[in-house]
């Protein structure tokens, strides 16, 4: 492209071509350059341009011969056909080109600079409509429990429950945290935090849930559907379930935390079925629950500036324990971090 441009420049010259179309560069050549062999009557002459002077690219017709037009024009870089620029103003920037036609991506860059900073990836940043889900199922516990409902008790559930029975959703509880601990140790599970921080976010999530179970349960004494004690508001199985679930869901995605809400869903039906608690109980508690867990999250910056946690580096080891004698079988597992 640059070669036929340059033979487009020398032939357009010896034609007598007018190039009143190209704006005015300034021109300066050194003692003898652009002159035919045996030819004084160059640029560089007397008859010709001269390097006190500042001519446009116009006065190209000056040059004598073809092979001067083409010297000169090798030593000029064709940006545009209308726009000549030299290479060195073109590299300092003197004469920078710019491409109308080119859209301007500047504002566009600047709203993606802009959702990136404002976005939260780790679920850390307080935001009022979290609460909504959370203080809504709160809600709907205590007036459904200040106002009577769900509270209807059939003749067979009047007997009362015996004490020491325990049921699958005493375990099933527990199974939500234990998952948000552990799955992100496995490779290819993808994970927000460190085993640290999550550890530090369960603590939280789990001591608030207690700080507020506990005493509410003692202050409010409604009686269980099986009449076995008043303590069934709100539903500490629920709560404890709920609090995983959100844990889940806040780390690993919906997609696993929809795994993990179904199981919290399980043990609230199965401590209603079990005439442990009525509807509102499990209510409150799976509210009370998913609060608990988006306040650790919330807690978390502050937390990890308080003890200096960055990312640590953990090694993990799981290892069989067999005793044959007895029958016995464990599996151990170290975490180093």
């Amino acid at each position: 492209m640059l070669l036929q441009t340059i033979m487009f420049a020398a032939s357009a010259v010896c034609a007598d071509t007018n190039y009143s179309t190209i704006p005015p560069q300034p021109l300066e050549f050194a003692e003898g350059q652009y002159a035919c062999d045996g030819d004084t009557s160059g640029p560089n002459s007397d008859s010709g341009l001269n390097s006190d002077s500042n001519s446009s690219l116009n006065e190209l017709e000056n040059f004598p011969c073809e092979d001067a037009a083409v010297e000169y024009a090798q030593d000029i870089e064709i940006v545009d056909d209308n726009t000549p620029t030299t290479s060195s103003e073109d590299v300092n920037g003197t004469y920078p080109y710019t491409d109308p036609t080119e859209e301007d991506t500047t504002p566009a860059l600047a709203d993606n600079d802009k959702k990136k900073k404002n976005s939260d990836p780790l679920n850390e940043k307080f935001s009022v409509k979290s609460l909504i889900v959370p203080g809504g199922l709160i809600a709907a516990g205590v007036i459904g429990m200040e106002a009577g409902l769900f509270t209807s008790r059939s003749d067979n559930d009047n007997t009362v429950a015996e004490k020491g029975v325990t049921h699958c959703e005493d375990i099933l509880q527990y199974v939500p945290a234990g998952a948000y601990l552990t799955l992100g140790l496995i490779p290819g599970i993808k994970h927000k935090h460190s085993f640290v921080e999550r550890s530090m976010a369960a603590v939280t999530a789990y001591s608030m849930m207690l700080l507020i179970t506990k005493p509410v349960k003692h202050w409010v004494r409604e009686g269980r559907p099986d009449q076995s004690s008043e303590d069934s508001f709100p539903s500490g199985h629920s709560t404890t379930a709920f609090t995983g679930a959100e844990l889940m869901r806040l780390e690993y995605g919906n997609g696993i935390g929809l795994g993990a809400y179904a199981l919290a869903t399980t043990v609230a039906v199965l401590r209603i079925h079990h005439n442990r608690h009525w509807f509102n109980d499990v209510v409150a508690g799976a509210g009370i629950g998913i609060l608990c867990a988006r306040a650790s999250y919330w807690l978390l910056p502050a937390e990890r500036k308080l003890f200096g946690i960055k990312d640590p580096n953990i090694s993990v080891a799981a290892f069989p324990v067999c005793n044959p004698m007895r029958r016995e079988f464990a599996l151990g597992c170290s975490i180093v971090f």
